[in-house]
């Protein structure tokens, strides 16, 4: 599926519906992020693989000691070995809101828990600092890392990344 598909669905499904004002917001993010993908993805070429970024031994590490690039990898590896293990029969029929959820779809409620892991660590981060110069450090330091996610087409993190972003 791709954005194109994406703002089609939306339009032919979401925007005769109660969320207008939403749903205005909505549109305008995913065309910014698919604008985003459009002029990143020309500059990508996937016959090479990455170079690794070496991370800092200290004893406290900060977020901000992180290469975005390699962060932004590494929640990718992580979302890809979560979506892996989602078979079909997971999004049939209601499964993952029913009272046997746990047991009938664990691996889409494993995404989710991931999902909510990820905005809440994201959203602490920025929020554990006094100053405001830092928080604004931080905050740059994400976008940073929702750009490279862009590249990396990992949309599903580039959502909840914006909304942590959007919560903080």
């Amino acid at each position: 599926i791709n954005a194109e598909y994406g703002m089609e669905f939306i339009n032919s499904n979401i925007k005769g519906g109660y969320f207008i004002k939403d749903f205005e917001k909505l549109e305008s993010l995913l065309k910014s992020v698919y604008q985003l993908h459009q002029r990143l993805s020309s500059n990508v070429n996937s016959d090479l693989p990455p170079e690794p970024f070496e991370i800092p031994q200290k004893k406290v590490l900060s977020v901000l000691d992180v290469n975005p690039i390699e962060l932004a990898r590494q929640i990718t590896f992580l979302d890809a070995s979560l979506l892996n293990k989602i078979h079909k029969n997971e999004f049939l029929k209601g499964k993952m809101f029913g009272k046997e959820k746990e047991k009938l779809s664990p691996n889409i409620l494993a995404l989710v828990a991931h999902a909510n892991r990820l905005s809440t660590w994201i959203k602490t981060d920025i929020l554990k600092h006094n100053s405001i110069k830092l928080r604004a450090e931080v905050i740059t330091y994400f976008i940073s890392v929702l750009v490279q996610l862009v590249q990396l087409r990992n949309y599903n993190s580039v959502v909840n990344l914006l909304s942590a972003l959007h919560c903080s």
